[in-house]
């Protein structure tokens, strides 16, 4: 086997350990696949995450920081980096992830959505439902998107448009527990004790 060939099998053993939150094989497996070729941004993501999984916040953000450096041009690898990021609480890097992939990518929704969900964390409602509508422009078929949007209305106090905003996911994911929970939450918000029972 060749070590191109190696590598990739060890990025993939360290995604499945992963996976099955291993983090130490999944740690292990990463530093095999980078020892061989250390310009594989994957590698660096899988160390990232398992470094997070056993708590090792420094080497974790030091890892996703370099998957950061070989991703530049993924519009996608920067989303899920900067997500990685955001767990570790380093908001700074992850907005400016969000913000490349945005640059990258202007018509993919997650980077709109996920800076969005930053600028709420922030209590930035006003720009968070900008970013919320850009994405939900792009994929008006996911729900998620739409209770994103309502979360930055409730944010505002506009508790008739969240509402409308979250009926929306509801529309298309009729069985999730989190929509139901948000739109519940809303009503409260109104004083439609009723509906929120209902």
């Amino acid at each position: 086997m060749s070590s191109h060939a190696l590598a990739a099998h060890y990025v993939n053993a360290a995604h499945a350990a992963i996976q099955a939150k291993q983090h130490a094989q999944a740690k292990q497996y990463g530093e095999l696949a980078l020892a061989l070729n250390p310009g594989i941004a994957e590698a660096w993501f899988n160390l990232g995450l398992a470094q997070a999984g056993l708590k090792h916040r420094e080497p974790a953000l030091k890892a996703l920081l370099r998957a950061r450096d070989l991703a530049a041009h993924s519009a996608d690898g920067l989303n899920s980096i900067g997500l990685q990021l955001m767990s570790l609480h380093a908001e700074t890097e992850a907005e400016a992830c969000y913000q490349q992939a945005i640059r990258l990518a202007p018509n993919l929704a997650l980077p709109l959505s996920n800076l969005g969900n930053l600028r709420h964390l922030q209590h930035r409602f006003t720009e968070a439902e900008s970013l919320h509508r850009l994405a939900v422009e792009r994929a008006p078929d996911r729900a998620a998107l739409h209770l994103n949007l309502g979360g930055a209305l409730h944010g505002q106090r506009r508790y008739a448009d969240a509402a409308a905003s979250i009926r929306r996911a509801l529309e298309l994911e009729p069985d999730s527990a989190a929509v139901w929970l948000s739109l519940g939450t809303v009503y409260v918000m109104e004083n439609k004790l009723q509906e929120a029972v209902d």
